[in-house]
């Protein structure tokens, strides 16, 4: 408590600061607002960093506009291990593009923080990375035009439309760049479309990668970009395409999964690290196995076994945390038809108890992370629709502009 009072003090100090700095002309004042901008407010989470949008306009410029502030927090932040704010919502309804972030990563509350695109109907978020969200109008197969949002500092970019069925977005904040990776899996074309806003052009990849058509809809729901590579989950293993490189291949899941033993959506899951290395997560029968990703060379891996975990022991341990309004034992809860939730979070993974009422009764999800051993029941609002289900970070840095 103590601790929470003396962090409100000196959040307190800083905004009286701020706003003494902004009002001010003098040279004095003016050194000591670069000391604050590019070495104190860096430091602080982007959460309490947004509060200070209300100062005055030039702050709101510049702690969203200026390349030098932007990078500088980008570095410190992901220097520091960034965690993912939380999960990225669709509410679906009416086709609306309604989203909203559950914050539960980074709070003890229950919440939602939504936001609005300012576009018409019928639009959905196909991929996420870094803060900023790449959403497609499905309205129109045949002409699906597409945005880059970033929700925060309401930047918006028309890309226009994409002649591809399935697109992943690779966002850099260091230098608010982006790439979009499509992929187009037929018969005849098994290659990779990749566009770059440095170039504002496509370009199509010598790499070939032999998936069927089905494998589309796994590249959507389940899509990691790390080291360099975009991996996603396929039926005999994790597939990637490495962007620089030009290369593509698939990686053997560990020994120990049969990759043809249940469904590879329904029971999997793939994430990043805090230290940047893949993971992935497999449950049968109950019992969810965690490894992780070594790379060896360019096409020799190894997987690294880090945790076993039981439902019903996670469940019994986490009881009063759970707070569940349903059940009155563990035993009631682990009875249910439990699922491996793919959502790509960094430390955590989502649990999906089904049906658990009733055939019109909704899912229940719940959060578990690996580094604490807790878990957290995630309590979506009666309308909600979870479409989609994605991991998503907070971020300031600005949608680029295509070059001129």
């Amino acid at each position: 408590m103590k601790n929470q009072e003396t962090q409100a003090a000196k959040g307190k100090m800083m905004i009286e600061r701020l706003e003494y700095c902004a009002s001010s002309t003098s040279s004095t004042c003016s050194l000591l607002e670069k000391l604050i901008v590019y070495e104190i407010l860096p430091r602080i989470h982007i959460k309490s960093l947004i509060r200070f949008k209300l100062v005055c306009k030039k702050w709101l410029s510049l702690i969203t506009r200026d390349p030098l502030f932007i990078t500088r927090h980008s570095q410190i932040w992901m220097a520091m291990g960034r965690r993912s704010d939380g999960l990225l919502f669709e509410s679906g309804l009416d086709n609306t593009p309604d989203f909203l972030v559950d914050r539960f990563l980074i709070s003890t509350e229950d919440g939602y923080s939504g936001f609005k695109l300012d576009i018409d109907k019928y639009w959905s978020i196909e991929s996420t990375s870094n803060g900023v969200v790449y959403c497609v109008n499905k309205r129109d197969d045949m002409n699906r035009s597409s945005v880059i949002f970033n929700p925060v500092t309401k930047c918006m970019m028309d890309i226009g439309k994409i002649h591809c069925e399935a697109v992943a977005l690779v966002f850099d904040p260091l230098n608010s760049s982006f790439m979009l990776i499509g992929a187009d899996f037929t018969d005849t074309s098994n290659r990779f479309k990749v566009f770059s806003s440095k170039t504002g052009k496509w370009r199509l990849s010598k790499s070939t990668l032999c998936l069927p058509y089905e494998a589309l809809a796994n590249f959507i729901q389940s899509h990691v970009y790390v080291q360099g590579k975009l991996h996603w989950l396929e039926w005999t293993g994790i597939a990637w395409f490495d962007i620089e490189e030009d290369a593509a291949g698939v990686i053997p899941y560990p020994h120990e999964i049969d990759p043809e033993a249940q469904d590879v959506n329904r029971f999997s899951d793939i994430g990043v690290t805090l230290g940047g290395r893949l993971r992935y997560s497999k449950m049968i029968d109950g019992v969810t196995q965690v490894w992780l990703l070594s790379v060896k060379s360019k096409f020799e891996f190894e997987w690294e076994k880090i945790h076993t975990l039981v439902m019903e022991r996670i469940i019994e341990d986490n009881w009063e945390a759970l707070d569940n309004p349903y059940f009155t034992t563990p035993e009631a809860l682990t009875e249910n038809n439990a699922s491996l939730f793919n959502c790509q979070l960094e430390d955590a993974i989502v649990f999906r108890l089904l049906k658990l009422l009733s055939e019109d009764h909704p899912s229940m999800y719940i959060l578990y992370n690996f580094t604490t051993g807790k878990a957290k029941m995630i309590k979506a609002k009666e309308k909600l629709s979870l479409i989609c289900f994605k991991a998503f970070k907070i971020c300031l840095s600005p949608v680029p502009d295509f070059p001129k």
